[in-house]
This record gives C-alpha cells, structure tokens and sequence, in this order.
C-alpha cells in the first residue's frame, strides 16, 4: 500500500470514530429535553455561585487550508484527539438558569499533511460566556442544556508534512510547505451534560461541548521551506473553518 492509500484509508478510519461524540451530543440532547417534558420542576437546579474543573478529550475537525481565501493550493490536513482542561464559574438562578464564564485550552497535534505523515500541532484557548439551563430528574442525576459566545486564540505551531525532513532537494529548493501563526476569533458553543450531587455542595459533571469559529481564522503560509520553517521560497495567508468537539469529565463545587 503506498503512502497515498495508506493515508486515505487512515482517514476514513477517523471520520468513524469522529462520528462518535457527535452522537453522544445528539443522545444528550434528546435526554435532556424529553426530562424537560416530564418534570418541570427545578429542585435539583444549581443555586448560588459555583465553581468547577473539568479535563477531557477532543477531536478537532479535518479540514482543508485554503491558499489566500481560494481553491488553489489547498492543503488537507488530519489531527489526533487531544487534551483539553477548563475552568469554570457561574451563578445558579431559582428559576433553574445559570450564568457561566468558561476558560479552556485545547491542543491538537496535526496527523497528516498533504496525504503525508504530518508534523506540528493546533491550540485554542478560549474564553466563553455561557448560558446553561438545569432539568430536575426527581433523583441525584441532573441533565443540562447550554450555549455560550466568547473569543477563541488560536494558534498553528509550524503544521507541514515530514516526507523530506532530512536533507534539501537538489535543485536548492526545499522539503514542504509550513502553516504557522495565530488569529483570534469570535466562536459560540453547544453544550449537553448531566451532573451527579455527591453531597448537597459537589458534583461529578460529564458533558460534551461543540465549538466553531463564526469567521475563518488566516495563518501565514510558506512553501518550499527547510523543516524549521526558514528558508522558504514564497509567502502567503491561509483561512481554514474551526469546530472541535469535546468529553468532557469535572467537578462543581457550590458555595
């Protein structure tokens, strides 16, 4: 199988197993609204201030770099699932809403570029405002809706592929092209969840967040460059869509 085929059949291997937490999202979400039609009491809502801390998995969406806003020069690139940590805090209203302000980071390393074995990685490190709404189950378990709007820093550390990383072509030209930099953006999020009271004060929460950028972030791009990145024979800019989907597992702590 040569390295071309290799990859293709890589990739359809990992859009399977993205498939799977935007089920778990969907799931979510037809749990918690068919709780809603069956209580509509908000008992087990948190009240008060609250904070919490959660770590987890991500998948980030391939995506194709596109050279200066158009079809030439696109660049297909695949990422590994990575870690992501968030830090949370908010207030929990009598009527069952709550109000959050959310950090989180997220790393993603890049899988393959250019249908080759790839090199280099992806972070975002947001901050959202969001709104989340409790459902009462009658029991210890409490599933929960939200969206949120923030600003997302994204950055693209030195993402190329590694076919030529030992010695220079003959011609005096170079091994790849490098996408590097970093752009901020306006994202929003959906958020589907259930929290489990471990005493009237701390619960377990596992939930899962989508995020996207609402405007394409643009990178610096250059093409014919030594693995470094110096060197290159030529500049650009590249935009690429954003979305990363997330399992998240944390605590929250009421005061």
């Amino acid at each position: 199988m040569n390295p071309r085929e290799y990859a293709k059949q890589k990739q359809r291997i990992k859009e399977s197993i993205m498939l799977k937490p935007r089920i778990i999202l969907i799931t979510a979400f037809a749990v918690a609204f068919q709780t809603a039609l069956a209580s509509s009491a908000i008992a087990g809502a948190t009240k008060g201030a609250y904070f919490g801390v959660d770590v987890g998995y991500s998948w980030l969406d391939d995506y194709t770099y596109f050279l200066d806003g158009s079809s030439s020069g696109d660049h297909p690139t695949d990422f590994d699932g990575g870690l992501i940590w968030t830090l949370k805090g908010g207030y929990g209203y009598d009527n069952g809403w709550r109000a959050e302000l959310e950090l989180s980071h997220r790393e993603n390393d890049v899988d393959s570029f250019n249908d080759m074995d790839g090199s280099g990685s992806v972070t975002n490190t947001s901050l959202f405002l969001n709104a989340l709404y409790d459902f009462d189950s009658g029991s210890m378990f409490t599933p929960f809706l939200g969206a949120g709007v923030g600003y997302m820093d994204i950055d693209v550390n030195n993402a190329r592929h590694t076919e030529h990383d030992n010695p220079l072509h003959s011609n005096g030209g170079c091994c790849t092209g490098i996408v590097d930099g970093s752009d901020g953006v306006i994202g929003i999020q959906g958020i589907a969840g259930v929290s489990y009271a471990v005493s009237p004060t701390v619960s377990v929460v596992l939930d899962v967040r989508y995020v996207t950028a609402l405007n394409d972030p643009e990178f610096g791009y250059g093409y014919g460059c030594n693995s470094d990145g110096t060197g290159c024979d030529g500049t650009g800019t590249l935009e690429m869509d954003y979305s990363n989907t997330s399992v998240n597992l944390g605590f929250r702590m009421q005061f």
